[in-house]
């Protein structure tokens, strides 16, 4: 047909299994210029999205009107409805809103976490398509990763967690005083702890944790990096003068 790339909405996991990569990985962001791991290429032709830079605009026949769909399903027997794991998975790497659980709850009670951990010096965000892990990085070091088990893992059930380093005394006494805080997933469990984001851990003690997890990794690297990472957000902090 003389196409020369797909661009496609899709789970990163099943999809690169067919040779698509991240849009992010040929300049190619959403309508609204984001990059976000759901959005999916493949090259037909070799090089075909080489020289291709822009925004990614869905077809219209895609845009449903909440209206016209619910006066639609009025139509049939009345069912109950629910959130999948696949559905909350999707919104995660397309960037969507959070898909409301039965009886309108949301998923996740701590949406100030992606901006609280990429606020830290010298932090960054990647996605692992084969874990299915948004890792917090700096300087190439995990400090902290949210995912979604698959619900074959017990007992996590398909719980959203962040994945965060701690010392092993004070990990296992955090698991002890809150029932939401348990050991690592696929981690070191001696020296990490997973706290699900649909649990009941304040605020302020999820922050510590975030900052104990931070501090772990970045007083690891070494101590000329660590300046140069100290003297780059400071920069990044100053305001500009006024004249």
């Amino acid at each position: 047909m003389g196409f020369g790339a797909i661009l496609i909405y899709g789970d990163p996991e099943y999809y690169s299994r067919f040779g698509f990569r991240p849009a992010e990985a040929f300049s190619v962001t959403d309508a609204e210029g984001k990059f976000h791991p759901a959005l999916q290429a493949l090259e037909l032709q070799s090089g075909a999205l080489s020289e291709v830079r822009g925004r990614f605009f869905e077809s219209p026949v895609y845009h449903v009107d909440a209206a016209e769909a619910a006066s639609f399903d009025a139509d049939f027997p009345q069912k109950e409805k629910f959130v999948t794991e696949s559905q909350r998975r999707f919104a995660r790497l397309a960037g969507l809103p959070e898909p409301e659980m039965q009886g309108g709850g949301k998923m996740n009670n701590y949406e100030w976490l992606d901006s609280y951990l990429l606020n830290k010096p010298g932090a960054a965000r990647d996605f692992k398509v084969e874990w299915g892990w948004h890792r917090y990085l700096v300087r190439g070091k995990m400090f902290a990763a949210v995912c979604t088990p698959d619900p074959k893992y017990k007992p996590h059930e398909g719980r959203e967690m962040v994945i965060l380093k701690c010392e092993p005394l004070l990990a296992e006494l955090l698991r002890a005083q809150y029932r939401d805080v348990v050991p690592g997933f696929y981690c070191d469990k001696r020296n990490w702890n997973s706290i699900y984001l649909d649990g009941a851990v304040p605020n302020d003690a999820l922050k510590e944790m975030c900052d104990r997890s931070y501090e772990l990794v970045f007083s690891k690297l070494a101590k000329k990096i660590q300046c140069e990472i100290k003297g780059e957000w400071q920069f990044s902090q100053t305001e500009p003068r006024k004249v």
